[in-house]
């Protein structure tokens, strides 16, 4: 939203005068940094160019403007508002070039400068040099494999992105690769850092921390009941963990109804969200959380999506 912008303005003030500082600006919970400061810099520079915004396959969230926008021979067309960098000055002229309400949209406000008004020496990262949108673009990522690194490539452009955005409905796909980038697993050690901030537990497994397990079913999900039968094999005692489950597909009503009467009495807790109650997505998520959060029996908040 608009908020950003106006949260950016103050801060990037200082700074509209240092021609010779680069700033960039990224979405917070939905991104991935896979390269370092320097190769993020050297693939600006090698843009020659003021300012570069990420770009995404979608005219979002005016469609009407998709006509406007140059044609593209290879890569993404649209301005995608998620990420971009350039010099100081030049942020500064587009943060302060209109003013925004901070319910409006910020990647709006940023097209239609690109769009009606360049003269900021705006380029767009067709081919995920430096950003890589996933939103629509699954299809063309692969993760690569070394010895002693694993990486994300695109197949369609032959480029490996400094920074991954889980734009849109992208979000568990991003999930899926932190697992693996950056510097998260490679073939020689497997899992780099699963044995790191490990805790000992105690002999007494009564007196194991708490564990909240909320389950998201989000939509019709192959393999469901063989999950269900995971999560009861965890080695983890039940009496010490909460489950909480928000089912958002009708389809899946009747299993868990026989699911959920098979370990009511096993578990410390059991809360279920049907499909009937008709509760988004969001609100589960965060009802789920503040459940734990108030609760005297959550230490630990374990999340599970449906795929």
């Amino acid at each position: 939203g608009g908020f950003k912008i106006n949260l950016l303005k103050p801060v990037v003030e200082q700074w509209k005068d240092r021609e010779d500082l680069l700033v960039m600006f990224v979405d917070s919970y939905d991104v991935l940094f896979a390269a370092s400061s320097e190769a993020i810099i050297q693939k600006f520079l090698d843009f020659n160019s003021k300012a570069v915004f990420s770009a995404e396959q979608f005219c979002w969230p005016d469609q009407k403007l998709a006509s406007s926008y140059p044609k593209v021979g290879l890569g993404k067309r649209f301005l995608c508002s998620g990420g971009y960098i350039g010099y100081a000055p030049v942020i500064h002229a587009l943060l302060n070039n209109n003013d925004i309400k901070d319910t409006d949209d910020d990647q709006l406000y940023y097209t239609k400068i690109f769009l009606n008004q360049n003269d900021h020496g705006i380029r767009l990262d067709h081919r995920s040099h430096i950003f890589q949108n996933l939103n629509g673009a699954e299809d063309e990522v692969e993760l690569k494999v070394s010895e002693n690194d694993t990486y994300v490539y695109n197949t369609f452009y032959n480029t490996r992105s400094a920074i991954y955005h889980g734009n849109g409905a992208s979000k568990i796909f991003l999930n899926y690769l932190g697992n693996y980038i950056p510097n998260q697993w490679n073939k020689e050690n497997g899992c780099v850092h699963c044995s790191q901030d490990n805790i000992e537990l105690p002999s007494d497994r009564d007196t194991w921390p708490t564990v909240f397990l909320a389950l998201f079913v989000e939509t019709p999900t192959p393999f469901l009941p063989q999950v269900l039968e995971k999560i009861q094999r965890l080695d983890y005692p039940t009496q010490r963990m909460s489950v909480w489950i928000h089912n958002q597909d009708n389809y899946h009503e009747a299993m868990f109804s026989k699911w959920i009467k098979d370990i009511r009495s096993i578990y410390s807790n059991v809360h279920y969200v049907s499909s009937g109650e008709e509760i988004s997505e969001a609100d589960a998520r965060r009802t789920a959380m503040e459940t734990c959060i108030s609760s005297n029996n959550c230490d630990y908040y374990f999340a599970v999506d449906s795929l």
